[in-house]
Protein backbone atom coordinates (compact mmCIF):
# COMPACT_ATOMS: atom_id res chain seq x y z
CA UNK A 1 0.00 0.00 0.00
CA UNK A 2 0.96 3.72 0.05
CA UNK A 3 0.54 5.43 3.09
CA UNK A 4 1.00 9.23 3.22
CA UNK A 5 1.38 10.22 7.01
CA UNK A 6 1.08 14.10 7.67
CA UNK A 7 2.85 15.56 10.88
CA UNK A 8 2.69 19.15 12.26
CA UNK A 9 6.48 18.31 13.50
CA UNK A 10 8.57 15.17 12.00
CA UNK A 11 11.99 13.29 13.18
CA UNK A 12 14.81 14.40 13.10
CA UNK A 13 14.36 18.30 12.63
CA UNK A 14 12.18 17.83 16.01
CA UNK A 15 13.00 14.69 18.46
CA UNK A 16 9.76 14.48 20.61
CA UNK A 17 8.61 11.45 21.35
CA UNK A 18 5.49 11.74 19.08
CA UNK A 19 7.79 12.45 16.21
CA UNK A 20 10.16 9.64 16.93
CA UNK A 21 7.21 7.17 17.54
CA UNK A 22 5.99 8.75 14.15
CA UNK A 23 9.40 7.95 12.12
CA UNK A 24 9.12 4.05 13.54
CA UNK A 25 5.72 3.74 12.09
CA UNK A 26 6.55 5.18 8.71
CA UNK A 27 9.85 3.27 8.45
CA UNK A 28 8.12 0.07 10.05
CA UNK A 29 5.52 0.03 7.11
CA UNK A 30 8.28 0.41 4.72
CA UNK A 31 10.12 -2.01 5.61
CA UNK A 32 7.06 -4.60 5.05
CA UNK A 33 6.82 -3.89 1.51
CA UNK A 34 4.62 -0.37 1.77
CA UNK A 35 5.72 2.76 0.33
CA UNK A 36 5.74 5.39 2.87
CA UNK A 37 5.92 9.08 2.79
CA UNK A 38 5.44 12.06 4.95
CA UNK A 39 4.02 15.39 4.54
CA UNK A 40 5.22 17.83 7.39
CA UNK A 41 6.25 21.43 7.88
CA UNK A 42 8.74 22.90 8.86
CA UNK A 43 9.86 27.00 9.78
CA UNK A 44 12.52 27.38 7.63
CA UNK A 45 11.76 29.27 4.66
CA UNK A 46 12.66 26.74 2.33
CA UNK A 47 10.97 23.04 0.91
CA UNK A 48 12.84 20.19 1.37
CA UNK A 49 12.66 16.37 0.06
CA UNK A 50 14.68 13.93 1.30
CA UNK A 51 14.72 10.04 2.04
CA UNK A 52 15.46 8.39 5.64
CA UNK A 53 15.77 5.14 6.01
CA UNK A 54 13.21 4.27 2.78
CA UNK A 55 10.57 6.98 4.43
CA UNK A 56 10.09 9.50 1.65
CA UNK A 57 9.53 13.01 3.42
CA UNK A 58 8.53 16.13 2.16
CA UNK A 59 9.15 19.64 3.95
CA UNK A 60 7.22 21.94 3.44
CA UNK A 61 7.44 25.74 4.95
CA UNK A 62 4.43 27.56 6.95
CA UNK A 63 4.81 31.20 8.12
CA UNK A 64 3.52 32.62 10.97
CA UNK A 65 1.91 35.86 11.83
CA UNK A 66 4.13 38.70 14.00
CA UNK A 67 0.82 39.53 16.30
CA UNK A 68 -2.09 36.91 17.45
CA UNK A 69 0.06 34.48 18.38
CA UNK A 70 -2.98 32.02 19.39
CA UNK A 71 -4.63 32.15 16.12
CA UNK A 72 -1.33 31.85 13.89
CA UNK A 73 -0.02 28.58 16.20
CA UNK A 74 -3.85 27.31 15.63
CA UNK A 75 -6.27 27.90 12.99
CA UNK A 76 -3.91 30.18 10.58
CA UNK A 77 -1.13 26.75 10.92
CA UNK A 78 -4.05 24.27 10.19
CA UNK A 79 -5.36 26.06 7.14
CA UNK A 80 -1.91 26.11 5.62
CA UNK A 81 -1.00 22.84 6.63
CA UNK A 82 -4.67 21.86 4.68
CA UNK A 83 -3.30 24.24 1.72
CA UNK A 84 0.05 22.03 1.67
CA UNK A 85 -0.80 18.75 2.23
CA UNK A 86 -3.48 18.85 -0.81
CA UNK A 87 -0.79 19.63 -3.09
CA UNK A 88 1.25 16.57 -1.94
CA UNK A 89 -2.34 14.45 -1.91
CA UNK A 90 -2.70 14.96 -5.41
CA UNK A 91 1.27 14.40 -6.70
CA UNK A 92 1.20 10.99 -4.65
CA UNK A 93 -2.37 9.52 -4.40
CA UNK A 94 -2.46 7.70 -1.16
CA UNK A 95 -4.65 4.33 -0.37
CA UNK A 96 -4.70 5.61 3.05
CA UNK A 97 -4.06 9.49 5.05
CA UNK A 98 -2.89 8.79 8.31
CA UNK A 99 -2.67 11.76 10.40
CA UNK A 100 0.05 11.50 12.72
CA UNK A 101 -0.64 14.01 15.71
CA UNK A 102 -3.18 16.32 16.73
CA UNK A 103 -2.07 19.45 14.98
CA UNK A 104 -2.74 17.37 11.67
CA UNK A 105 -6.61 16.89 12.31
CA UNK A 106 -8.57 20.00 12.96
CA UNK A 107 -10.03 21.47 9.62
CA UNK A 108 -7.67 18.86 8.16
CA UNK A 109 -9.56 16.43 8.44
CA UNK A 110 -12.37 17.90 6.87
CA UNK A 111 -11.21 19.33 4.13
CA UNK A 112 -9.09 16.13 3.26
CA UNK A 113 -12.07 13.86 3.41
CA UNK A 114 -14.24 15.67 1.62
CA UNK A 115 -12.02 16.41 -1.03
CA UNK A 116 -10.21 13.36 -1.77
CA UNK A 117 -12.23 10.93 0.02
CA UNK A 118 -9.25 8.68 1.00
CA UNK A 119 -10.00 6.45 3.86
CA UNK A 120 -8.19 8.69 6.57
CA UNK A 121 -6.96 7.29 10.30
CA UNK A 122 -5.40 9.24 12.73
CA UNK A 123 -2.89 8.81 16.15
CA UNK A 124 -3.87 9.99 19.50
CA UNK A 125 -0.31 10.27 20.89
CA UNK A 126 -1.72 12.29 23.88
CA UNK A 127 -4.60 13.58 26.46
CA UNK A 128 -3.90 17.06 25.94
CA UNK A 129 -5.62 17.09 22.20
CA UNK A 130 -8.58 17.25 24.03
CA UNK A 131 -7.59 19.86 26.29
CA UNK A 132 -7.92 23.80 25.31
CA UNK A 133 -5.31 24.77 27.57
CA UNK A 134 -2.90 22.08 26.74
CA UNK A 135 -1.90 21.60 30.64
CA UNK A 136 -3.52 18.20 31.02
CA UNK A 137 -4.02 19.97 34.76
CA UNK A 138 -7.06 21.53 35.85
CA UNK A 139 -7.35 24.90 37.58
CA UNK A 140 -8.14 22.96 40.51
CA UNK A 141 -4.64 20.85 40.14
CA UNK A 142 -5.68 17.86 39.45
CA UNK A 143 -5.32 15.28 36.43
CA UNK A 144 -8.27 16.39 33.95
CA UNK A 145 -9.15 13.57 31.05
CA UNK A 146 -12.73 16.35 30.60
CA UNK A 147 -12.84 19.73 29.14
CA UNK A 148 -16.49 20.42 29.87
CA UNK A 149 -17.67 24.21 29.07
CA UNK A 150 -17.69 25.56 32.79
CA UNK A 151 -14.43 23.97 33.78
CA UNK A 152 -12.75 25.41 30.76
CA UNK A 153 -13.72 28.70 31.91
CA UNK A 154 -12.08 28.61 35.12
CA UNK A 155 -8.98 26.84 33.60
CA UNK A 156 -8.48 29.66 30.76
CA UNK A 157 -9.09 32.44 33.52
CA UNK A 158 -6.32 30.52 35.46
CA UNK A 159 -3.90 30.30 33.22
CA UNK A 160 -4.25 33.53 30.93
CA UNK A 161 -5.73 35.82 33.44
CA UNK A 162 -9.59 37.47 33.58
CA UNK A 163 -9.35 39.34 30.82
CA UNK A 164 -7.31 37.10 28.42
CA UNK A 165 -8.77 33.87 30.07
CA UNK A 166 -12.33 35.40 29.13
CA UNK A 167 -11.52 36.19 25.84
CA UNK A 168 -9.63 32.77 24.96
CA UNK A 169 -12.81 30.84 27.11
CA UNK A 170 -14.83 32.55 23.81
CA UNK A 171 -12.86 31.72 21.44
CA UNK A 172 -12.65 28.08 22.69
CA UNK A 173 -15.96 27.33 21.73
CA UNK A 174 -15.66 27.40 17.96
CA UNK A 175 -12.05 25.64 18.28
CA UNK A 176 -13.90 22.73 20.35
CA UNK A 177 -16.86 22.57 17.90
CA UNK A 178 -14.18 22.01 15.06
CA UNK A 179 -12.29 19.87 17.03
CA UNK A 180 -15.36 17.39 17.42
CA UNK A 181 -17.17 18.06 13.98
CA UNK A 182 -13.53 17.07 12.27
CA UNK A 183 -13.47 13.66 14.21
CA UNK A 184 -16.49 12.52 12.04
CA UNK A 185 -14.61 12.74 9.22
CA UNK A 186 -11.60 10.08 10.36
CA UNK A 187 -12.35 6.47 9.89
CA UNK A 188 -10.24 5.51 12.71
CA UNK A 189 -8.53 6.78 15.46
CA UNK A 190 -5.51 4.73 16.80
CA UNK A 191 -5.16 5.15 20.25
CA UNK A 192 -1.36 4.52 21.59
CA UNK A 193 -2.75 3.22 24.85
CA UNK A 194 -5.46 2.28 26.71
CA UNK A 195 -6.01 5.13 28.63
CA UNK A 196 -6.76 7.18 25.46
CA UNK A 197 -10.24 5.32 25.08
CA UNK A 198 -12.31 7.04 27.62
CA UNK A 199 -10.62 10.55 26.34
CA UNK A 200 -11.76 9.87 22.95
CA UNK A 201 -15.00 8.62 24.55
CA UNK A 202 -15.47 12.06 26.30
CA UNK A 203 -14.73 14.11 22.66
CA UNK A 204 -17.79 11.99 21.11
CA UNK A 205 -15.62 9.47 19.40
CA UNK A 206 -17.34 6.66 19.22
CA UNK A 207 -15.67 2.96 20.45
CA UNK A 208 -16.18 1.54 17.29
CA UNK A 209 -13.77 3.95 15.79
CA UNK A 210 -11.34 3.37 18.29
CA UNK A 211 -7.83 0.79 17.97
CA UNK A 212 -5.25 0.37 20.28
CA UNK A 213 -2.22 0.21 18.72
CA UNK A 214 0.97 0.84 20.31
CA UNK A 215 3.86 3.63 19.60
CA UNK A 216 6.91 1.19 18.20
CA UNK A 217 10.28 0.97 19.78
CA UNK A 218 13.12 -1.02 18.62
CA UNK A 219 14.73 -3.82 21.23
CA UNK A 220 17.91 -2.87 22.29
CA UNK A 221 20.67 -4.23 24.63
CA UNK A 222 22.98 -2.77 27.38
CA UNK A 223 26.10 -1.01 26.21
CA UNK A 224 29.61 -1.45 27.58
CA UNK A 225 30.64 1.98 28.67
CA UNK A 226 32.64 4.34 31.89
CA UNK A 227 30.02 6.26 32.06
CA UNK A 228 30.15 6.04 35.65
CA UNK A 229 33.95 6.64 35.84
CA UNK A 230 33.62 10.00 33.38
CA UNK A 231 30.51 11.33 35.38
CA UNK A 232 32.75 10.22 38.59
CA UNK A 233 29.70 8.04 40.30
CA UNK A 234 31.04 5.52 43.18
CA UNK A 235 27.62 4.33 44.05
CA UNK A 236 26.46 0.74 43.17
CA UNK A 237 23.12 1.63 42.07
CA UNK A 238 21.65 4.21 39.44
CA UNK A 239 17.84 5.92 39.54
CA UNK A 240 17.05 7.34 36.25
CA UNK A 241 14.58 9.62 34.92
CA UNK A 242 15.09 11.42 31.31
CA UNK A 243 12.56 13.61 29.96
CA UNK A 244 10.79 16.90 30.28
CA UNK A 245 11.56 18.74 33.55
CA UNK A 246 8.07 20.11 35.17
CA UNK A 247 6.48 19.10 38.24
CA UNK A 248 3.96 17.03 36.62
CA UNK A 249 6.93 14.80 36.39
CA UNK A 250 6.96 13.30 39.92
CA UNK A 251 10.94 14.33 39.72
CA UNK A 252 10.41 15.71 43.20
CA UNK A 253 8.78 12.72 44.54
CA UNK A 254 12.04 10.74 43.38
CA UNK A 255 15.05 13.37 45.19
CA UNK A 256 12.50 13.09 48.35
CA UNK A 257 12.59 9.06 48.64
CA UNK A 258 16.25 9.36 48.09
CA UNK A 259 16.33 9.91 51.95
CA UNK A 260 15.24 6.41 52.02
CA UNK A 261 17.66 4.82 48.96
CA UNK A 262 21.02 3.85 50.48
CA UNK A 263 24.34 3.39 48.07
CA UNK A 264 22.30 4.89 45.23
CA UNK A 265 22.67 8.22 42.81
CA UNK A 266 19.89 9.62 40.92
CA UNK A 267 20.35 11.13 37.46
CA UNK A 268 18.15 13.75 36.16
CA UNK A 269 17.97 13.76 32.42
CA UNK A 270 16.27 16.82 31.03
CA UNK A 271 17.00 20.49 29.61
CA UNK A 272 17.77 22.93 32.47
CA UNK A 273 14.92 25.29 32.28
CA UNK A 274 11.11 25.71 33.32
CA UNK A 275 11.04 23.42 36.76
CA UNK A 276 15.11 22.87 36.80
CA UNK A 277 15.24 25.81 39.51
CA UNK A 278 12.56 24.91 41.95
CA UNK A 279 14.29 21.26 41.77
CA UNK A 280 17.81 22.58 42.43
CA UNK A 281 16.44 24.43 45.35
CA UNK A 282 15.21 20.93 46.84
CA UNK A 283 17.81 19.01 46.58
CA UNK A 284 20.02 21.84 48.63
CA UNK A 285 17.74 22.22 50.75
CA UNK A 286 17.77 18.08 51.46
CA UNK A 287 21.24 18.05 51.33
CA UNK A 288 21.36 15.67 48.49
CA UNK A 289 24.00 16.95 46.26
CA UNK A 290 25.94 14.13 46.34
CA UNK A 291 22.87 11.78 45.43
CA UNK A 292 21.64 13.65 42.69
CA UNK A 293 23.34 14.73 39.24
CA UNK A 294 21.25 16.92 37.14
CA UNK A 295 23.05 16.31 33.76
CA UNK A 296 21.33 18.68 31.61
CA UNK A 297 20.19 17.58 27.94
CA UNK A 298 21.26 14.54 26.35
CA UNK A 299 20.55 13.40 22.50
CA UNK A 300 18.48 10.41 21.93
CA UNK A 301 21.39 8.54 20.10
CA UNK A 302 23.46 8.27 23.03
CA UNK A 303 20.83 7.85 25.93
CA UNK A 304 21.81 4.06 25.49
CA UNK A 305 24.85 4.97 27.78
CA UNK A 306 22.31 5.88 30.69
CA UNK A 307 19.94 2.96 30.82
CA UNK A 308 22.94 0.63 30.57
CA UNK A 309 24.13 1.90 33.68
CA UNK A 310 20.73 2.71 35.66
CA UNK A 311 18.79 -0.45 38.04
CA UNK A 312 16.04 1.60 38.23
CA UNK A 313 13.62 4.06 36.18
CA UNK A 314 11.24 6.25 38.34
CA UNK A 315 8.38 8.35 37.00
CA UNK A 316 5.92 9.45 39.86
CA UNK A 317 4.17 11.89 37.53
CA UNK A 318 0.50 12.53 38.23
CA UNK A 319 0.09 13.66 34.26
CA UNK A 320 -2.04 11.31 32.64
CA UNK A 321 0.78 9.99 30.26
CA UNK A 322 -0.32 8.12 27.35
CA UNK A 323 2.55 5.94 26.48
CA UNK A 324 5.73 7.44 28.04
CA UNK A 325 8.46 7.44 25.59
CA UNK A 326 11.02 6.85 28.39
CA UNK A 327 9.11 3.96 30.05
CA UNK A 328 9.52 2.38 26.53
CA UNK A 329 13.05 2.92 26.65
CA UNK A 330 12.95 1.22 30.00
CA UNK A 331 11.72 -1.60 28.61
CA UNK A 332 13.88 -1.60 25.47
CA UNK A 333 17.12 -1.69 27.38
CA UNK A 334 15.81 -3.54 29.91
CA UNK A 335 15.76 -1.80 33.03
CA UNK A 336 13.05 -2.16 35.68
CA UNK A 337 10.38 0.76 36.31
CA UNK A 338 8.90 2.60 39.13
CA UNK A 339 5.89 4.30 38.16
CA UNK A 340 2.50 5.75 39.61
CA UNK A 341 -0.59 3.33 38.50
CA UNK A 342 -2.44 6.12 35.97
CA UNK A 343 -3.01 5.91 32.54
CA UNK A 344 -0.63 4.60 29.76
CA UNK A 345 1.87 3.36 32.36
CA UNK A 346 -0.02 0.21 32.73
CA UNK A 347 -0.14 -0.36 29.12
CA UNK A 348 4.08 -0.82 30.13
CA UNK A 349 4.33 -2.39 33.39
CA UNK A 350 3.57 -5.37 34.85
CA UNK A 351 2.86 -5.25 38.67
CA UNK A 352 5.46 -7.27 40.41
CA UNK A 353 6.79 -8.57 36.83
CA UNK A 354 8.97 -5.40 35.20
CA UNK A 355 8.05 -3.35 37.75
CA UNK A 356 6.05 -1.64 40.27
CA UNK A 357 2.63 0.34 39.95
CA UNK A 358 2.08 2.52 42.51
CA UNK A 359 -1.24 3.84 43.61
CA UNK A 360 0.12 5.84 46.10
CA UNK A 361 2.93 8.24 45.71
CA UNK A 362 4.82 9.59 48.57
CA UNK A 363 8.52 9.15 49.79
CA UNK A 364 8.03 5.93 51.55
CA UNK A 365 5.78 4.44 49.08
CA UNK A 366 8.66 5.29 46.16
CA UNK A 367 11.73 4.38 48.44
CA UNK A 368 9.89 0.68 49.35
CA UNK A 369 9.29 -0.50 45.88
CA UNK A 370 12.67 1.30 45.26
CA UNK A 371 14.57 -0.75 47.43
CA UNK A 372 12.84 -4.12 46.78
CA UNK A 373 14.74 -3.90 43.04
CA UNK A 374 17.93 -2.42 44.43
CA UNK A 375 18.04 -4.62 47.44
CA UNK A 376 17.34 -7.82 45.67
CA UNK A 377 19.62 -9.00 42.44
CA UNK A 378 17.61 -11.70 41.76
CA UNK A 379 14.65 -10.09 41.70
CA UNK A 380 15.74 -7.66 39.65
CA UNK A 381 17.47 -9.78 37.31
CA UNK A 382 14.26 -11.29 37.21
CA UNK A 383 12.15 -7.92 36.12
CA UNK A 384 15.13 -7.54 33.42
CA UNK A 385 13.70 -10.75 32.28
CA UNK A 386 9.96 -9.16 32.31
CA UNK A 387 11.05 -6.58 30.29
CA UNK A 388 12.61 -8.09 27.29
CA UNK A 389 9.34 -10.33 27.25
CA UNK A 390 6.98 -7.48 27.52
CA UNK A 391 8.77 -5.17 24.48
CA UNK A 392 7.93 -7.72 22.13
CA UNK A 393 4.41 -6.30 22.24
CA UNK A 394 5.94 -2.88 21.26
CA UNK A 395 8.97 -3.70 18.41
CA UNK A 396 8.27 -1.95 14.91
CA UNK A 397 7.38 -5.42 13.04
CA UNK A 398 4.67 -6.30 15.43
CA UNK A 399 3.27 -2.35 15.05
CA UNK A 400 3.46 -2.40 11.72
CA UNK A 401 1.71 -5.58 11.01
CA UNK A 402 -1.15 -4.27 13.06
CA UNK A 403 -1.75 -0.99 11.22
CA UNK A 404 -1.06 -2.94 7.71
CA UNK A 405 -4.48 -4.56 8.80
CA UNK A 406 -6.00 -1.53 10.24
CA UNK A 407 -5.65 0.21 6.89
CA UNK A 408 -6.68 -3.05 4.76
CA UNK A 409 -9.98 -2.57 6.63
CA UNK A 410 -10.67 1.44 6.53
CA UNK A 411 -9.92 0.94 2.87
CA UNK A 412 -12.49 -1.65 2.50
CA UNK A 413 -14.97 0.03 4.90
CA UNK A 414 -14.77 3.60 3.57
CA UNK A 415 -18.24 5.50 3.49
Amino acid sequence: MKILYISRKFYPEFLGGGQISGFYIAKALSDIGNSSIVCTFTDSEKSLEQSIGGVKIFRLPITRLKKLKRFSNMDYMYLQMMQLSSKIIKKVNPDVIHLLNFESIPLSSIYLKRRFNIPLVATVNGPLFSCFTQEGIDYNKKTCITCRILKRYFCSNKKWGKIRGHAYYLYSLWYMMLLKISYKYVNNFFAVSNSMTPVLKNMGVPSKKISIIHNPINEKRKEKTDLKKRLGITSKKVILYAGRLSKEKGIQHTIRALKHIKDSVFLIIGEKRDYYSELVKLVHKLRLDKKVRFVGYVENNKLGEFYSISNVVSFPCNLYESLSRMLLESLAFGVPIVASNIAGNKDIIIQGKNGYLLDKVDPLSLSNAINKILKNPQLENKMVSECRKKICEFIPETIGLKLLEEYKRVKIDKP
